[in-house]
């Protein structure tokens, strides 16, 4: 087994964690803490037991923050940005649910597909001859 594995593996199961915590349904991420670095465990277990903090009040669109990519790009209509987000999200295999609740730019989808690259490296270094 190659050394990078686990931490390749770690890496993505701290990725899927983050964007399981930015979900507007939440996420079940306690199964994921075990997989999760060393130094973040604290902070995810300090997330699982904390009070839930109302989605909309800190992120969509009445929220303080935005939760899309493009709230924050002004250069091109937005309509051309999910696509090309999408884009990614085919060329890669990610298996990125078309018409779900979170848009392409989500950054729960966002993080979701960092983790996606990494389990996919992983597994591409671990098949390596």
């Amino acid at each position: 087994m190659i050394t990078e594995l686990p931490t390749l593996l770690s890496k993505s199961a701290l990725f899927v964690a983050l964007a399981r915590c930015f979900r507007r349904e939440g996420g079940e991420i306690a199964s994921l803490i075990t997989e999760v670095p060393n130094d973040w465990r604290v902070q995810f277990q300090s997330l699982l037991l904390s009070k839930p903090i109302e989605y909309s009040r800190i992120l969509g669109g009445t929220g303080a923050c935005a939760d899309g990519e493009i709230s924050y790009r002004t250069a091109s209509p937005s309509g051309l940005l999910l696509a090309d987000i999408a884009g990614f999200y085919t060329a890669f295999g990610f298996p990125h649910p078309q018409g779900g609740e979170e848009k392409p730019d989500h950054i729960a989808v966002e993080l979701e597909f960092v983790g996606f690259l990494y389990a996919k490296e992983a597994l591409a270094r671990n098949t390596e001859k």
